[in-house]
């Protein structure tokens, strides 16, 4: 496991980034991970310290977190399966427990600046239990399902046809919840 600090490389290998989000669920840790460019330190507070939206849409097998952060990042979306991350990481592809008991799930967010590697804001973040154990069951559900690349792209390119931007995404989502801002 990795020691992230801010102000640190994301990764020691490597200091640039294509700009994306991205949200992982592996070795039982969930984690949106943000690369963007030129960011400013309205961004950064934005997305370390201001209010934050979420939002899960499941499409067939195919899980998209929904993520929006103020005026820095507007509604955005990550699709998911457990199947890719086993594709890569295959010991750390591990189901989420079934029942949460009303409990939070943590999601740690990264934000790094894409041009340079360096790490500009960490957050942890409990989401709520309903939410929690939608996301978990989702995860678990597409993990049952059987699985080929071919059909997790054209799952995800006919809900790219069906909802035509993250907002759209988002106000169709089956769940979603706000965190307050600290």
């Amino acid at each position: 496991m990795f020691k992230y600090q801010v102000g640190t490389l994301y990764s020691p290998t490597r200091t640039s980034w294509p700009e994306a989000g991205e949200y992982n669920y592996r070795a039982r840790t969930h984690e949106l991970r943000l690369f963007f460019a030129h960011l400013t330190p309205a961004d950064v507070r934005a997305v370390s310290h201001g209010p934050a939206d979420f939002g899960l849409l499941v499409h067939r097998d195919v899980l998209f977190l929904l993520y929006h952060f103020g005026k820095a990042v507007p509604w955005s979306d990550a699709p998911y399966s457990l199947h890719k991350v086993a594709q890569v990481y295959p010991d750390e592809a591990l189901p989420p427990p079934a029942d949460l008991h009303g409990q939070s799930a943590a999601l740690n967010i990264l934000l790094v600046e894409a041009t340079t590697g360096i790490i500009q804001a960490l957050r942890l973040i409990g989401l709520p239990g309903p939410f929690s154990q939608a996301l978990h069951d989702a995860i678990r559900a597409g993990w049952d399902a059987p699985f080929t690349e071919a059909s997790y792209n054209a799952q995800i390119d006919e809900a790219y046809r069906l909802y035509p931007n993250s907002e759209a995404m988002a106000a169709a989502a089956q769940f979603r919840c706000r965190i307050p801002g600290r």
